[in-house]
């Protein structure tokens, strides 16, 4: 089984930035995404997150990738559950979608 610290989960509406909440503290996410994805993404023209952007939810390593994940990998992956699910951790989580700026004329 992989170690997950932080990564970019893809979905189908958009990306969510997800950071083991047992290793980082909220501050020490917020300087992750800042880090990982600020520069990369700003063609999408991102604000920098605040605590209040920051979701809990929790995830779990799945050997073979449940149905309606879309990756198509043989290998698992890292998805969301519940938090009663089997191998299941506290992320927190950013949401790209909050925090884009609207365009200005």
């Amino acid at each position: 089984m992989a170690k997950f610290d932080y990564m970019n989960f893809y979905g189908a509406a958009d990306i969510e930035f997800v950071v083991h909440a047992k290793q980082f503290s909220k501050e020490q996410a917020i300087a992750l995404f800042i880090h990982e994805n600020m520069a990369g993404y700003t063609r999408d023209r991102l604000r920098e997150p605040t605590a209040d952007n920051i979701e809990q939810h929790h995830v779990r390593y799945y050997v073979r990738e449940p149905f309606g994940c879309g990756l198509g990998s043989s290998d698992g992956c890292y998805s969301f559950c519940s938090e009663d699910s089997r191998g299941s951790f506290p992320v927190w989580t950013i949401d790209f979608a909050k925090l884009r700026q609207r365009k200005t004329s």
